[in-house]
């Protein structure tokens, strides 16, 4: 388990030739830093190896969880909105919609101001969550249930989640689960669905859908839930979706070939 990190900030410590210092002060593992920012800070992220903090004149600063400055500090273009670290990456998103994304150990950009309107339908749909990865995708969660990444190979958004989706309703796999589930409640992709994906297996019972048609509805789900995880980088959820998807196939195979 990595120790915990406490972090304690306190702005305007000092005011020099008219710049208003804010003091940072770390405590990790029994070693303790601290350092001074030109701004006063307005919200701070970290992980086991990285430490990154947002200030209101828009800088981002990232520093190693020994207190060491690992980049010039980042000029934004919109006040940040929510800061995420994971590993060795720092997701920034702004108040002008628009998220960026840093390898922080190779620095460079993963992500760079990419807007979030293609996502947005409409002024009445908000981000309501948000995360990084351990392997530095970073995922979106709208008011409207609807949940993005963005894929830096694809460079776009893909949808890895939507609440309103009939087939997450409709798709019946509680035979084919593991007998024990693998710990995958943490993952990105489970994290994002929630508790619908729960309501979805109870639903199944209830469902008057025609079989073969609850078959492919099922089928589809499931290659959905693998893209998506795929996408995620996420192995262990690939790993779980894997096991149900073949099993499902092997119970429900020489059916579908008759569709």
């Amino acid at each position: 388990m990595e120790p915990s990190m406490f972090l304690e900030v306190e702005n305007e410590v000092s005011v020099v030739a008219g710049s208003k210092l804010s003091q940072l002060r770390c405590s990790r593992d029994g070693r303790d830093w601290n350092t001074l920012l030109p701004s006063s800070v307005v919200t701070a992220a970290g992980s086991s190896d990285i430490l990154a903090v947002a200030c209101q004149d828009r800088m981002l600063s990232v520093f190693s969880s020994c207190g060491r400055r690992l980049l010039p500090a980042i000029q934004l273009a919109t006040p940040v909105s929510a800061l995420h670290c994971s590993a060795h990456f720092v997701m920034a998103l702004t108040a002008g919609a628009a998220l960026s994304v840093w390898d922080v150990h190779k620095q460079k950009a993963l992500v760079k101001n990419e807007s979030l309107l293609s996502i947005l339908p409409g002024a009445d749909t908000t981000v309501s969550q948000s995360l990084l990865t351990q392997q530095g995708v970073p995922v979106v969660g709208l008011s409207n249930g609807k949940s993005y990444c963005f894929s830096s190979s694809l460079e776009t958004w893909t949808l890895i989640a939507d609440k309103g989706d009939s087939m997450v309703q409709c798709a019946d796999f509680r035979s084919c689960l593991p007998t024990q589930d693998a710990p995958v409640s943490s993952g990105p992709l489970a994290v994002m669905q929630g508790r619908n994906l729960n309501a979805g297996r109870l639903a199944s019972r209830l469902s008057s859908t025609p079989h073969h048609l609850q078959q492919s509805m099922t089928l589809a789900f499931l290659e959905n839930q693998l893209a998506s995880a795929l996408t995620l980088q996420s192995a262990q959820e690939y790993r779980y979706w894997l096991l149900i998807y073949t099993r499902f196939l092997v119970n429900e195979g020489s059916k579908l070939f008759l569709l």
